[in-house]
């Protein structure tokens, strides 16, 4: 059964999604490691298409007492090859693809940061660079994963990074009271402009002071029912009535 992560939205609300099981991504990191080693045949046989079979161990072995440089390009190349695809795929794949590489990709799985935002490329170079020792050493990768709460290899904990279910994400309505959690029935008469200024304030209000708070929270909620209409429930607090407005609109934008 796969473990649920809850992240904490800067906008005060919570998001639960699916942590990735080590079935699911033992069976995406072999798709990913045939693919690469598929890689790894193409290139060589490329490789020895271009250069000649009964100069390919001569060139790699007189390769430092060679001068000439092409060849000692084509020895080093092919020694190093194998290992910069290894390396490399990953870290290409999941930066390019947002925290996917194919077969992630095939097993409907990403690489997020901890707090639910999009990997960065530091994150994806420390989880990587770290998959050996993972693999190796007695598969500490695997073990970790299995027992670990947030099913975390050493990358992942090293990197602050974590393996999801993509399209898990499930949102958990703040704590309003239960007749006015989803009274607001007109927030797609909000522009894209409203609810930017309305994610601005619920983002940065901790940050206010109080006077500053309810301030900003009574004017905004002003504009807002302006264009929703009042709130049929004038004992609600303004910070309230602004979660509730937030939560419909991304509901009705699903």
């Amino acid at each position: 059964m796969s473990k649920e992560y809850i992240i904490d939205t800067p906008e005060q609300l919570k998001i639960k999604i699916k942590l990735a099981g080590l079935t699911r991504r033992v069976i995406a990191s072999f798709i990913d490691t045939l693919i690469s080693y598929l890689m790894i045949i193409a290139l060589l046989s490329l490789l020895l298409l271009v250069v000649d079979k009964s100069k390919i161990a001569i060139i790699m072995s007189n390769t430092l007492h060679n001068n000439s440089f092409s060849e000692a390009f084509t020895a080093i190349f092919a020694i190093i090859m194998p290992f910069i695809i290894i390396f490399g795929y990953y870290i290409f794949f999941e930066y390019i693809l947002n925290g996917q590489t194919p077969g992630k990709k095939i097993l409907k799985l990403r690489v997020l940061q901890d707090d639910g935002t999009p990997i960065s490329f530091t994150t994806v170079l420390i989880r990587n660079l770290l998959r050996t020792v993972d693999i190796g050493f007695g598969f500490i990768g695997v073990i970790l994963i299995m027992f670990n709460p947030t099913q975390k290899r050493l990358g992942d904990l090293a990197g602050n990074s974590i393996v999801v279910f993509e399209e898990t994400g499930e949102l958990i309505l703040p704590q309003l009271p239960q007749s006015n959690s989803l009274g607001i029935a007109n927030v797609n008469l909000l522009t894209k402009n409203d609810y930017k200024i309305l994610e601005q304030y619920l983002t940065r209000c901790k940050n206010f002071t109080p006077k500053a708070r309810n301030e900003i929270g009574l004017k905004l909620r002003t504009q807002l029912e302006a264009i929703l209409g009042t709130y049929p429930d004038t004992n609600l607090a303004d910070v309230d009535y602004l979660q509730a407005v937030y939560v419909n609109y991304i509901r009705q934008s699903l």
